[in-house]
């Protein structure tokens, strides 16, 4: 059995590199057209690419909480969508992630999640990578290690171009929770896929069928990441 999923898991890979269109088909009327809140909620997850999503980690038996308004108005504050608006948000954005991160309501720590993946992917990780920006790479990627962030691709990313400045020791506990991180979520794809895919193949009505969609893209972006992240760290040996 554990043979048989194995198999599977590859056979996600090898679908994943090729159309999204051939697993999970979204029409293209409402593509190019989403009328209702939920079509474009569902075109919005079409479309998006793995690179840039950024799924959250939150403790077992604990509920995500509102931010608060002092910590919603900071948030709304930083909202960046270029290079040069992320180096100008920076330091606030910074401080932002410092505080949500280390405060004891735990259930807002994934809000500094979202923020420390944005400012790497957005920001700290595009190039010219200069030696200042590797020192903020250091510092966010400690803190999201710590928080036990899932995204793979940014993470892997990130420890790459950090990996010269971290001691040998923190070297090999990053590799090893990120390596323990791929076969955990490499384990969960088949059973995710088919759970999406069946309700994709049984739906009763659009809306339930756009739910499906949203559930399968959410899949294929994990499968990506991870294929990423293998290609990347060698999970697997070097294939």
């Amino acid at each position: 059995m554990k043979y048989i999923t194995i198999i599977f898991i590859f056979s996600l890979f090898n679908l994943y590199g090729c159309s999204d269109d051939e697993t999970f088909l979204l029409s293209e009327g409402i593509r190019n057209n989403p009328v209702s809140p939920l079509e474009k909620m569902t075109v919005k997850s079409y479309n998006k690419h793995f690179l840039t999503d950024y799924p959250l980690y939150l403790t077992p038996g604990i509920k995500s909480k509102p931010l608060g308004k002092d910590y919603f108005q900071r948030m709304m504050s930083i909202e960046a969508s270029s290079h040069d608006e992320w180096q100008s948000v920076y330091p606030a954005a910074k401080q932002l992630f410092t505080d949500l991160l280390t405060q004891p309501v735990e259930g807002r720590k994934l809000h500094a999640q979202e923020i420390g993946l944005k400012l790497l992917r957005e920001y700290l990780l595009v190039e010219p990578v200069t030696q200042d920006k590797k020192v903020e790479i250091v510092f966010l990627l400690n803190g999201l290690m710590a928080a036990n962030a899932i995204d793979l691709d940014v993470l892997t990313d990130a420890f790459l171009v950090a990996k010269q400045e971290l001691t040998p020791a923190v070297q090999k506990d990053y590799y090893e929770q990120l390596k323990s991180l791929f076969f955990s979520q490499e384990t969960s794809l088949a059973a995710d896929f088919s759970e999406a895919k069946n309700k994709y193949d049984n739906a009763v009505d659009e809306n339930s069928r756009l739910f499906a969609i949203m559930s399968g893209k959410r899949v294929e972006r994990v499968s990506r990441s991870c294929k990423y992240a293998n290609n990347k760290l060698h999970f697997r040996g070097k294939e």
